[in-house]
């Protein structure tokens, strides 16, 4: 799944998520940019959309974005963190 709304990869880690129920989810978000956790769920809203909610002040405040399932094969796919299995020259 990719956050659809992010310029900034790795901006959020889920964590010890639990299923609630069918299609939600529960558990933690850590937050890359300020550095805490937070309460979380995730929701399935389609075969292709994930939608991600993290709370703050006490589950009053509740944020997320819809994540889109990516097409393409894990092999072709490599990210800025992972190195190339070719040797550099």
């Amino acid at each position: 799944m990719l956050n659809s709304s992010s310029n900034d990869k790795g901006e959020a880690v889920l964590v010890n998520m639990k299923p609630k129920s069918e299609n939600q989810w529960t558990g933690n978000v850590y937050s890359h940019s300020s550095g805490d956790n937070y309460y979380g769920t995730m929701d399935m809203k389609g075969h292709n959309t994930l939608r991600v909610e993290a709370c703050a002040l006490g589950r009053f405040y509740c944020s997320g974005n819809n994540w889109s399932r990516i097409n393409a094969k894990a092999e072709s796919l490599i990210s800025s963190r992972q190195n190339s299995a070719e040797p550099r020259s």
